[in-house]
Formats: C-alpha cells, sequence, structure tokens
C-alpha cells in the first residue's frame, strides 16, 4: 500500500487510486469513507483535528480497512480499468487525498495519519509515492518525514530526510 495526493496520482491513470477525502473534485476515484475526517475537520486546529481523527481511527479495526481497501482497489481495476480479476487483485491500494506530499505551513495530512495507523496497528510500512506508467513503484517525500507538529499544534520543518516514507512523525 501506498500514500498519494492526487494531482501526483492522476499523472499516470493507472489502477489503485482510493479516495479518503471529503471530496475530491474533478477526479473520479473510488471512494473509502471510514478514513475520510468527519465534517468537523474544516472547523477545527490541528490538536483537535488529530484528537478527533485519532479517534476515528481507534473505532475502525485496521486488518478489516486494509482488506476493503484492496477490495475497492481491485474493484475499481475490474470495473474502470478491463483487468482480469486474478490481474485486478495484484493491484496495490493507495490512500489518497488532496494535500501535496511534504505539507505545508498551514496543513497537514489526514492520509498520512491513517498511513500512520496502519503501520502502528499492522507492523508494516506504508510509504508515500506513485507507481508510473511502467508499472514501477516509486516512493517521494511525504509529510511526516519533513515535518513535526509541536504540541501547541504548530509546524516545524525538517531536513530533507534520506529514507522517504519512513514516517518520523509519530503523533498517536
Amino acid at each position: 500500500m501506498l500514500t498519494s495526493c492526487y494531482a501526483v496520482w492522476s499523472k499516470n491513470f493507472i489502477p489503485g487510486g482510493v479516495s479518503i477525502s471529503r471530496s475530491q473534485g474533478s477526479y473520479s476515484y473510488p471512494v473509502y469513507t471510514p478514513l475520510a475526517p468527519g465534517s468537523w475537520c474544516f472547523k477545527t486546529g490541528v490538536v483537535d483535528y488529530l484528537s478527533r481523527y485519532q479517534a476515528q481511527l481507534d473505532k475502525l479495526n485496521a486488518k478489516a480497512v486494509w482488506a476493503e481497501l484492496q477490495a475497492v482497489a481491485t474493484d475499481d481495476a475490474i470495473r474502470r480499468f478491463g483487468l482480469d480479476p486474478a490481474k485486478a487483485s495484484m493491484v496495490e491500494p493507495v490512500i489518497m487525498c488532496w494535500e501535496k506530499p511534504g505539507g505545508t505551513s498551514a496543513a497537514f495530512c489526514h492520509r498520512r495519519l491513517a498511513a500512520q495507523w496502519l503501520q502502528t496497528e499492522l507492523g508494516m510500512t506504508v510509504p508515500e509515492g506513485y507507481v508510473d506508467r511502467k508499472g514501477e513503484r516509486r516512493l517521494t517525500a511525504n509529510f511526516d518525514t519533513l515535518c513535526r507538529i509541536e504540541e501547541d499544534g504548530s509546524f516545524v520543518r525538517l531536513g530533507k530526510e534520506t529514507n522517504p516514507g519512513q514516517g518520523a512523525l509519530k503523533l498517536f
């Protein structure tokens, strides 16, 4: 499994993308709503957001989420891309939202929070990246390797990590 943003993933029209945002504009990926933040997401500060999103994740079963994301990606690969079921079942799910890799000084990325939760719960790595048109997996820097959230909710930019996708930010 990978995480990515719509702008990066949409450059390569390949299967696997699954939206976990509240909206996706003109993009047309299948949506997995259990990982989408609640309606409170635009009305709260960072510290409250983190608490609310963690509470949302705490209600989920990580193994079930993993299996459901794979099923969504597989079904989309069959329906939209015309892959046969055996090949479609090999498609890697990519959970996506709007935030560009690396975050900003004013926003952070809930897909990376979901990825960290999956990593913690399942003991695996869920890096930021994409798959190019040749089918090559490419990892990129992500918010949790480039920023740190302080206790007061402010952000600190870190230097570039040498191992993108390994997640230096530990929120939960």
